[in-house]
Formats: structure tokens, sequence, C-alpha cells
């Protein structure tokens, strides 16, 4: 009688105890990941909402510009279409990289939207095909066109590069140094 007893006590402490631990450890974390949750979304809670063309600054804000009176150019917010274009000396081309700015030069402030090449898209004049054989159907104008379609903006302005003006980019910028440690030898 006395050692069963003390075999149900042994079983109580080594399987009570690592149960109480684990239900008070899930306790903790649960509390623990809650509560870094709350503070990220609390701190965050201005970046919440995205836009893709910024909010104009609320009144007080920026440089008063009269009745009837046009903002400078330069201060103008503006939409911008990047793309990086897979010419390799070929008269028609397919974008691999595709992205929007919209910048605010009054709120110093610019925000960057990546398309991915993939993306599948209601073209204006071809149906639906990816984003990236748009360049190559009907070159920037219907890249535009697509985008704004799809979007519901307005593009400004667009830059263009090849590979060639990627690469004389990066070397007027200083260019990159990569320090290969190992023989890059495939065959």
């Amino acid at each position: 009688m006395r050692a069963l007893l003390k075999w149900k006590k042994s079983l109580l402490f080594f399987v009570g105890v690592p149960i109480l631990l684990l239900l008070f450890s899930l306790a903790y974390g649960m509390y623990q990941y809650k509560h870094l949750f709350d503070r990220i979304y609390d701190e965050g809670s201005e970046n919440r909402q995205m836009s893709l063309v910024p909010e104009p600054p609320p009144i007080g804000v920026g440089n008063a510009v009269k009745k009837g009176e046009e903002r400078s150019p330069k201060l103008r917010p503006f939409t911008l279409l990047i793309l990086g274009i897979d010419s390799r000396g070929e008269a028609k081309a397919r974008s691999d990289t595709m992205m929007i700015a919209a910048i605010n030069p009054i709120l110093h402030k610019a925000t960057l939207l990546s398309i991915p090449r993939d993306t599948r898209i209601k073209t204006i004049k071809y149906g639906h095909e990816k984003i990236n054989h748009t360049m190559f159907l009907g070159g920037v104008p219907l890249v535009e066109d697509t985008l704004e379609s799809f979007l519901g903006i307005s593009i400004d302005r667009y830059i263009a590069i090849d590979f060639e003006g990627f690469r004389r980019l990066i070397d007027a910028l200083g260019g990159i140094e990569v320090d290969v440690k190992k023989r890059m030898k495939y065959r």
C-alpha cells in the first residue's frame, strides 16, 4: 500500500510538474506575443493605411499658394515609372523590373511600389498578358496606359534603363566591389 502511494506521488510529480510548467510557459508566451503585437500595431498606426500617392499636407503645412497661382513644378507631387529593360541590343524588349515611385517634394517622402514581372494584367489593346510582356508589345506608352488603368493613377514621368545603362550607372556611383574568395569555374 505504501509503495503504491509513493508511486502515485512520484507519477504526480514527474507528470504534473512538467504539465504545469508547460501551461505557465504557454500562457506567458501568449501574453508576450500579444503585448509585442500591440506595441508594433500602436507604434506603426500612422503607417497602417498606405497609399500609392501620398495625401496632401494638412492645412498650415507647406508653402502657401494664392488662389489661381500654380505651384512650382519642383514642389508638385509626381509619379515616376521605373523600368529595367532586358533589351540586349534588340529593338523590342521585355521589362524585368517595374516600379512606380510616388514622390512628394513638399513632404519629403517617396513611396515605392514594385510590380512583379509575371503579374497577369488586362492590357488596353491585347487582352490579358504578363505585365513584362506589355513592354514588348507596345513599348513604354502601353506599359504606362496599362498601369494607369490597373492602378487608377496617372504616371507623370518614366525612366527606362537596360543592362549596359545599369552598369554605367553603378560605375558612375563608384562601382561595387565583390571579393570572391573561391575560384568561379563551372566546367
